[in-house]
């Protein structure tokens, strides 16, 4: 992605068609597997996955440049909670006390500096040049179009949960993206939510099973031992932001490969590890 970002006046011409350049322009660059670098700060708690610190380095600074450019506000936003929340796990696991109480008194700082300049900060970042910071600023100015988009598009589509009884209307219906004004603006498989496209398409059966199966992750996260409840919580606030980011907010989950993919190889090895360590259990009782 940085290769096309430093190359892009002549190659976003090739690679996306006149519609999203119509979107995006020449300043964005993003596809759908940049919602993966949102789980890149993990290495920072779990040492067993990489323990060479530059490496480590390498990938989060690769991760943060590919959020970055992508100008994608929910995988931002949902990149640097993740990598708050990892930085200050890593910083539990070993003990660093000094760098949690800095940390702790840097936020209520910067909250303190926020509260009491609010109106000349939201007035720099709104007329901010700054693509990446305007586009945060829009979101204070009211001026967020994608967010009340959704919300439209959204709202007016649940009408076929009704029609077909919470039973689904096929998977190859069309679903309507309506602008602001609630006028539809195009057509498509799939809208900006994955789970309410999977309600619509495929019913509420399906989507019980898919329920189950985010329970069940969950539940191994929280019952997997060979980990420290700290790397457990980080594990368990990463799956659920995931989640928030490519099934809610988006639909990646069910029309992006790499996401889907990634859904459902880290559901297999939470099942895998899960029996594993059941398995491990039951020989250590039985050889007693």
């Amino acid at each position: 992605m940085l290769y096309i970002y430093l190359f892009r006046e002549k190659l976003i011409s090739i690679i996306y068609d006149e519609k999203l350049i119509g979107w995006w322009g020449y300043s964005r660059v993003g596809f759908s597997n940049a919602t993966n670098m949102i789980i890149a700060p993990i290495i920072l708690i779990l040492d067993n996955i990489i323990g060479n610190k530059n490496i480590k380095i390498l990938i989060i600074i690769s991760s943060i440049i590919t959020a970055l450019i992508s100008q994608n506000r929910g995988i931002i936003a949902t990149y640097i909670a993740v990598l708050i929340i990892c930085i200050i796990l890593n910083n539990f696991n070993k003990k660093r006390k000094l760098t949690l109480v800095m940390l702790f008194f840097t936020t209520i700082m910067c909250i303190m500096v926020f509260v009491a300049f609010k109106s000349d900060i939201l007035n720099a970042v709104i007329s901010s040049n700054n693509q990446i910071i305007s586009r945060f600023g829009e979101i204070f100015n009211g001026g967020a179009a994608s967010g009340q988009v959704r919300v439209v598009t959204n709202s007016l589509n649940r009408v076929f949960i009704e029609s077909s009884k919470y039973m689904g209307v096929g998977l190859g219906i069309l679903l309507e993206l309506y602008n602001t004004d609630y006028l539809a603006s195009s057509i498509s498989l799939f809208i900006d939510n994955g789970f309410l496209t999977l309600l619509i398409k495929m019913g509420i059966v399906t989507m019980f099973f898919v329920a189950i199966a985010i329970v069940i992750c969950i539940i191994n996260v929280i019952k997997y031992s060979s980990y420290r409840v700290s790397n457990r919580i980080g594990i368990l606030s990463i799956l659920i932001l995931y989640l928030l980011i490519s099934g809610f907010i988006t639909a990646q989950l069910i029309y992006s490969s790499p996401v889907s993919s990634l859904a459902v190889l880290s559901s297999i090895i939470l099942l895998q590890k899960r029996l594993n360590s059941n398995t491990n259990n039951e020989s250590y009782n039985y050889s007693n």
